[in-house]
């Protein structure tokens, strides 16, 4: 019998065997067990199949060698378990693999079976029992059909010991155009573990290891662990393993390696599955990490060359992750940010390819990350120096980020400081020419509740040279803060605010159309400035002070400017204020354009000026005084308004004039043209306009005195003026012209004067002219008369000169007298050379007149020529018989009024109305 059942003990066997592959869901189990001996047996054939995740794998070894010995046998365990050759086949599945209830059908319905679920003690507990004390693995062929990594074709060899509860493996593997690896671990427990992975091309460092402990106590589990790894090995190990695509060449030069040692505390009834959401669990370690990426390209192609060297600790528990980051931590990459969305003209200075950033801990930094379920939050303290630097231009920013938190991102907060420096040796706009340009800017920043805040330090400036645009030139320019400014961007709504702020703006010369303008300071002081993506407001003043410019060969007055504006998407308005140092020139006004209409208009008004030789003079407010005239008293107001619109023009948007006016307002002005002395003028000029303009109504004009030798007296007359196409000059008409003179009345009735014709002719009429006043122009002693005289005067007026023809001037009835008493030398002068020239001067003595008539010529060059007719008596001599004279006189005019400017002290005049 004995000999019986060891005869059929192969076949009993196998076919046993078969029996329970098949109970445990194998599919065409087949094995060829040989006789066993004292010490040992042969499988001579074993393999199987089975359907497991989705593939059909199929295992077949040959002449498997089991030593044992009979008294551990006994207890089931062999010694060794020798398998010098298998094979192990992987096949897509099909859906004829499947049992018949399954095909056909897309998918299963009903709930899923109750799946075991682990827990962290059963970590603690022993490897499950392994009937063997040593399994030796000479060679394991696995092939994969389907697949295309280097793995399709693998080897394995190696082996698995057991002793004293202890399982301990050293398996070699390699694949088709796969290095050969080795992989040891050991361990007691499922949760202790030792694994290290190394090449064995590459035997210095292992690729991984990694050692897991589990300690139980009363109720808790105590976790200790160590890592270490080799990027750079790693690598190599994982681009044989897996088809890494385009991150192959990314990470082909990467470098460095990661330390981790951890401890924790853990429940020993928590699932594995959610450890972490368990209270009592805390897992806390430290790490080290040296990572240098030259080829990395993350996010696209905006971040590059990735290295860092961080070292830290961390915690971790139910309601959170705490770690901090030791001093000395540094991470700089590449950063291409032509990927990022920046302003069209901001372009030009943000968008560079080649952008370096660094990061670095100057102190050590700690987070919390809040792992509650509905209030995740991420929290930093510490600070973070982040360093953006550029070469082409050069561009420099720094960040020190001192506190972090919030999460999701909508919720974030932080704060800290930045720095922004930076140059252009030109602008790229094609409107816009800036030879230099340089700028620093410094403050500090904040982010709460999707609001970055700007606090930008007073030490910030820009500043460029050679600024060229349109029709303007600024040599210099610098603009910077006199006091913090705060900035406000809302990123929800796209809204920006900048709180109130003063910007100085140092330009001191200012090139226009050719036209030269110096300042000694621009000031702008922001009231409010805001807006969002469709609207924006701004509001402030704006004051140029020590303004000034060269106007031909004279310079007008330093002035001081002050602009109020507002300006809105639909208005801009400005008010502004000009004056000089001592506030004696000051003008007002009102400049406001609509946008929707493109129509605008501005109001001015010159404040009253009193013009003195104690307060002001035209020769200070104009430096030098080029004209022959100077207004020395009085004062002198204006207002001015007008309005324009914009229209398409050949040359884009023009402006064209809708509408212009003008009031300037002469109160008792004094002064003088050359050496004639003007008191006391007074009118009134109000001009209005679109394309010509005119005053809409004649205006009064009154002058109190003229001098230049003889004197005119109340002085009025009526004008208008209006627009001269052909001359500068406005073409103007005069009316009801008169004058006090010579004790009588000198009027023009109407006179038309248009600068453009040669010639203007016009009447003058004489009146009640005091014969007296007019013999004392001839500054003759002892000629005297009386009697008024009446006449018109025909006066032509051209560029070469005055005329007058065939003049007339009478005595008024009943006549006059005149007397002439010369000196006893012109009687014995006159006797000695002619008879009759005494007679004269005898019946002049005490001539009674009662007809004098005057026929008046002048010629262009000054000279009048006179034919008097003088009729009358002398009752004195030959009893009163009658006398008539025809005389003819002739006189130049300029030289007698020099002599008669002479004799009234002209120039002295002047110059004391200029004291």
């Amino acid at each position: 019998m004995p000999i019986a059942g060891y005869a059929l003990f192969p076949t009993l066997a196998s076919g046993f065997l078969e029996q329970q592959l098949e109970a445990l869901g194998y599919e065409n189990p087949h094995i060829s067990i040989g006789y066993p001996g004292w010490e040992s047996t042969t499988i001579h054939q074993l393999s199987f199949q089975k359907i497991l995740l989705g593939e059909r794998m199929t295992l077949s070894l040959e002449d498997t060698r089991i030593h044992y010995h009979l008294p551990k046998l006994l207890e089931g365990t062999v010694h060794q378990i020798h398998i010098p050759n298998a094979t192990l086949e992987i096949h897509p599945s099909t859906p004829a693999d499947l049992p018949l209830s399954q095909r056909d059908q897309s998918e299963v319905t009903g709930p899923a079976p109750d799946q075991k679920v682990l827990t962290a003690g059963e970590l603690t507990q022993s490897l499950p029992f392994i009937p063997f004390e040593q399994l030796l693995l000479d060679h394991l062929s696995i092939s994969r059909t389907a697949a295309t990594d280097p793995l399709q074709e693998t080897t394995i060899g190696g082996s698995i010991e057991t002793k004293n509860g202890l399982l301990w493996g050293d398996f070699t593997f390699q694949g088709t155009n796969l290095s050969p690896y080795q992989l040891v671990f050991s361990g007691r427990k499922i949760g202790d573990m030792d694994l290290v992975l190394r090449s064995l091309l590459q035997t210095e460092t292992p690729v991984v290891s990694l050692t897991s402990t589990l300690t139980p106590t009363e109720d808790r589990l105590r976790l200790r662990g160590t890592l270490d790894a080799d990027f750079g090995k790693l690598f190599l190990f994982l681009r044989q393993v897996f088809p890494l695509g385009t991150l192959e060449t990314a990470f082909q030069e990467i470098a460095g390696n990661v330390t981790a040692t951890w401890q924790g505390s853990l429940p020993k009834n928590a699932s594995l599955a959610s450890i972490m959401d368990e209270d009592g669990t805390t897992i806390g370690g430290s790490f080290q990490l040296n990572l240098d990426l030259p080829n990395i390209s993350l996010f696209g192609k905006s971040l590059t060359g990735l290295s860092t060297v961080s070292r830290g600790d961390f915690t971790a528990n139910r309601g959170a992750i705490t770690w901090s980051l030791a001093e000395h931590t540094h991470l700089s990459a590449q950063v291409d940010m032509t990927d990022f969305p920046v302003p069209e003209h901001l372009g030009f200075l943000l968008q560079h390819e080649h952008a370096r950033v660094t990061i670095d801990l100057p102190h050590p930094v700690k987070g919390v990350l809040s792992l509650a379920d509905k209030d995740s939050h991420l929290t930093v303290d510490g600070t973070i120096h982040v360093r953006l630097d550029t070469t082409d231009p050069p561009l420099n920013v720094e960040v020190s980020l001192k506190h972090f938190s919030g999460w999701p991102p909508e919720r974030i907060t932080g704060e800290g400081n930045f720095s922004i420096s930076g140059s252009i040796p030109r602008f790229p706009h094609p409107d816009v020419q800036v030879r230099n340009a340089k700028w620093n800017l410094a403050g500090k920043a904040s982010l709460t509740n999707q609001a970055i805040h700007l606090l930008l330090a007073p030490s910030s400036f820009v500043e460029a040279s050679g600024v060229k645009f349109q029709e303007t030139t600024i040599p210099f320019a610098r603009i910077e803060g006199k006091n913090v400014i705060r900035l406000s961007y809302q990123m929800d709504t796209k809204a920006w605010q900048v709180d109130p702020a003063r910007l100085t703006i140092h330009a001191p010369q200012i090139d226009w159309k050719g036209q030269s303008f110096s300042n000694r300071l621009i000031r702008v002081d922001f009231d409010q400035i805001q807006g969002e993506p469709e609207v924006s407001v701004a509001q402030g003043k704006l004051y140029l002070l020590g303004f000034s410019t060269q106007v031909g060969d004279f310079t007008p007055p330093v002035t001081n400017w002050q602009f109020n504006f507002i300006a809105k998407p639909s208005t801009v308005t400005i008010d502004f204020l000009g004056q000089t140092p001592n506030n004696t020139v000051s003008t007002r006004g009102r400049v406001q354009h609509q946008f929707s209409t493109n129509q605008g208009g501005i109001r001015l008004r010159l404040s009253p000026l009193t013009i003195s030789p104690s307060a002001l003079t035209l020769r200070e407010i104009i430096s030098p005084w080029p004209f022959p005239f100077d207004i020395t008293s009085g004062k002198v107001s204006a207002t001015a308004r007008f309005s324009w619109v914009r229209k398409p023009g050949n040359s884009g948007q023009e402006i064209a004039i809708k509408n212009l006016g003008m009031t300037i307002v002469l109160d008792h002005l004094a002064g003088h043209w050359e050496k004639v002395i003007v008191n006391d003028l007074s009118t009134t000029i109000t001009i209005v306009g679109v394309e010509e303009w005119l005053m809409p109504q004649p205006s009064s004009l009154t002058i109190k005195t003229v001098s230049s030798g003889i004197t005119a007296t109340n002085i009025n007359l009526r004008y208008q003026l209006r627009h001269n196409p052909t001359s500068p000059i406005p073409f103007a008409e005069i009316w009801d012209l008169s004058a006090s003179l010579l004790g009588g009345t000198v009027s023009i009735k109407h006179l038309p004067w248009d600068d453009s014709q040669e010639r203007h002719s016009f009447t003058v009429e004489l009146q009640h002219l005091a014969l007296g006043e007019i013999l004392q122009l001839e500054q003759q002693k002892g000629l005297q008369g009386t009697g008024l005289l009446d006449g018109s005067l025909p006066v032509t007026w051209s560029r070469s000169g005055v005329e007058i023809h065939t003049g007339e001037v009478a005595a008024r009835p009943p006549g006059g007298v005149v007397r002439f008493e010369a000196s006893e030398e012109t009687a014995q002068s006159f006797s000695e050379t002619n008879s009759n020239l005494s007679l004269v001067l005898q019946a002049l003595s005490n001539f009674h007149y009662d007809v004098l008539k005057v026929g008046l010529e002048y010629q262009q060059d000054g000279t009048l020529n006179l034919s008097m007719r003088l009729e009358g008596k002398n009752p004195d001599l030959k009893k009163g018989q009658p006398i008539h004279f025809n005389l003819t006189i002739e006189e130049n005019i300029p030289a007698l009024l020099k002599s008669l400017q002479v004799v009234q002290r002209i120039e002295e005049q002047i110059e004391q109305m200029l004291k």
